[in-house]
């Protein structure tokens, strides 16, 4: 088994991976926001919550049919007549007089090259 210690929460017994390095070390995000004297209450936390998977019943089989559906869509969205559809629809809401937010303002503009 590969060695994954260095992946870990350097909070003492915590068994997160880290996924934050604030300055004091690699720690996982129930950790690196507290102080350092909270976190054994905090891993005491983390170990006592249950585990969370999914059901058998959340899964099911997508049948050849379906799967060759989605490749259709998949394919049509990233056709290159078809890739610069959101530009067109984000211009048309706002010449419908919807408020954009100045990034999807700027953002469709860039992709269709409109210049101001």
């Amino acid at each position: 088994m590969e060695d994954v210690m260095h992946l870990m929460c350097a909070a003492r017994g915590c068994p997160n991976r880290w996924t934050v390095d604030a300055g004091d070390g690699h720690l996982c995000s129930r950790h690196a926001w507290k102080p350092a004297k909270e976190w054994p209450s905090i891993t005491e936390d983390i170990k006592a919550a249950p585990v969370q998977t999914m059901s058998a019943v959340e899964y099911r089989k997508v049948s050849d049919e379906e799967k060759l559906a989605i490749l259709r869509k998949v394919e049509e969205m990233f056709s290159h007549s078809n890739h610069k559809r959101w530009a067109h629809a984000l211009r048309e809401r706002e010449a419908r007089g919807e408020r954009l937010t100045p990034y999807q303002r700027s953002a469709w503009k860039e992709a269709l090259g409109v210049r101001e």
